[in-house]
């Protein structure tokens, strides 16, 4: 797997997305799932954390 590096920016915007109340449901859940690969989770553990599949967690990884 390979890792994920975010920049200042990058993360910054990423915690603002993950913790909003009015943006639609799916878009915090990505910020979500970007900000702990970037932090070294693995997707399993997302995966499970988050209550998604591993493959829904490796799609945005990729991505």
């Amino acid at each position: 797997m390979l890792p994920l590096v975010l920049s200042n920016d990058e993360d910054q915007q990423l915690q603002a997305l993950a913790s909003s109340r009015s943006l639609p449901h799916s878009i915090v859940q990505r910020a979500q799932i970007v900000l702990a690969c970037g932090a070294g989770e693995t997707n399993p553990a997302i995966a499970t954390r988050i209550v998604l599949t591993g493959m829904t967690v490796g799609k945005w990884r990729k991505r």
